[in-house]
């Protein structure tokens, strides 16, 4: 299947941040828009992202067409990578309501699927949380898992419709294997590490496993992690396990194909979030912790009224226990000693990393104030931020301010980016809720 080869492919292709790799991502993920939808005829259901997709990417071309991008390449690139997320999306969705894989809707079926609904969505905000702080949705392999994690959350089935759940399965499912993988290599590579990404390839400072930076490393983890949290609740949830009467049937519940399922994806979990942790990634630390509080809180307030709390606080226990150990003999002593560079003390002395990311701040507003109907064009604030920068840096050319919000509102303009953020926000919430609502 094509996108489960752009899902393995992409993070591995150093993230696809090169020119190259995104141009190729552009003509994969046609093509998979044409064997998935055009091809076959297919109808593609309807989907409010649809329409704010559309009028982002008219902002974009009008932008491009009436001469306001002050580097049209840059412009023109940013748009292909956004038709080509749009593609994923359609095809996904498209997918997703071809009700020829659909099988039993069973009280516990719905129950599991909405929980995985609600993973995806755990790892899409906690995207949306870091991206005040980075700019993982510049980076192709992220943006695509965050497209398809929507994609699934929000497309035909989260209204209790009919849709694929072979599909639904099989991409959470590779999603979760393919985030184990990566953050295996991950670990290995930190206890080898000869200053090369696969020991051949390209030098980087700071990379975890095949991402340049440690910051997106996280933020693709923060996508993959919570489908494996999901899953593992979402087994023991529906699990014959209480059914059992006895500590002898309880104890060989342990060796049936149910008991190593759920233990498989805790293990996973243990695995991934850890590198998390191990990648120093404050703003991804903080983003999924965050993320995760909020999903395992909803999740035991629903399952708690089903009084089947007591298995699911002893499955969460189980896993904060043994992520806690195995970040341990990670090392914590790296994420620490740069949490102790986060206070306001620091960061006014100028002797904390975040003293820098101010500075980008405010002169990205700076920008904004310049341009605040349609901005200086999508893909053009590494061009342009230099003439509103004044602070030294030892990097003379910065492409990325940060904070992918205020990047937003600096290209597109004050008016029509802040419209796109707060109707996202707004579309994201409700799906949010709705995800929610549904858990029995």
């Amino acid at each position: 299947m094509m996108l489960i080869f752009l899902l393995i492919a992409t993070p591995l292709a150093y993230a696809s941040v090169h020119q190259f790799t995104v141009l190729i991502f552009a003509i994969l993920s046609a093509v998979n828009f044409y064997l998935t939808v055009i091809a076959p005829n297919a109808k593609v259901p309807r989907n409010s992202f649809i329409i704010l997709g559309l009028f982002f990417i008219g902002i974009a071309c009008f932008q491009l067409v009436c001469g306001r991008s002050v580097y049209p390449w840059g412009t023109t690139l940013d748009i292909i990578k956004f038709i080509s997320y749009s593609f994923i999306f359609l095809s996904v969705i498209t997918r997703l309501s071809d009700t020829q894989g659909s099988e039993s809707t069973s009280t516990t079926r719905r129950n599991t699927q909405n929980t995985l609904r609600l993973g995806c969505l755990s790892g899409c905000l906690s995207i949306f949380f870091h991206s005040i702080y980075d700019f993982n949705s510049h980076i192709p392999a992220n943006a695509l898992y965050f497209t398809v994690l929507l994609a699934l959350a929000c497309g035909p089935g989260s209204r209790g419709e009919e849709y694929n759940r072979l599909f639904f399965k099989k991409i959470t499912d590779a999603i979760i294997w393919i985030g184990l993988a990566i953050a295996v290599f991950a670990i290995v590579q930190k206890f080898s590490f000869n200053g090369h990404i696969y020991w051949i390839g390209i030098k980087a400072i700071s990379p975890v496993g095949p991402y340049y930076n440690y910051d997106h490393f996280a933020g693709f983890m923060e996508l993959c992690t919570p489908l494996a949290i999901a899953s593992a609740i979402a087994n023991i949830d529906s699990a014959s396990l209480s059914r059992r009467q006895g500590w002898a049937q309880k104890i060989l519940w342990l060796s049936t194909s149910e008991a190593n399922q759920t233990l498989r994806y805790i293990f996973f979990a243990m695995i991934m979030a850890s590198t998390v942790f191990m990648s120093t990634s404050r703003g991804g630390i903080m983003s999924f912790c965050i993320t995760q509080v909020i999903f395992l809180a909803i999740m035991i307030f629903k399952i708690v009224r089903r009084k089947k709390g007591q298995r699911i606080f002893f499955l969460l226990g189980t896993m904060a226990l043994l992520i806690t150990i195995f970040v341990i003999w990670l090392g914590p002593e790296d994420f620490l000693e740069r949490f102790k560079l986060t206070s306001i003390d620091k960061i006014v002395k100028m002797e904390s990393p975040d003293s820098v990311r101010v500075l980008f701040y405010r002169d990205t507003i700076t920008m904004i104030k310049h341009g605040p109907f349609l901005g200086s064009g999508l893909g053009t604030f590494g061009s342009v931020f230099e003439h509103y920068r004044k602070f030294d840096f030892t990097t003379d050319y910065l492409r990325y301010t940060h904070n992918d919000y205020l990047q937003l509102m600096a290209e597109m303009g004050a008016w029509a980016g802040g419209a796109i953020i707060i109707v996202y926000l707004i579309l994201f919430g409700w799906e949010y809720l709705v995800c929610v609502r549904r858990l029995e």
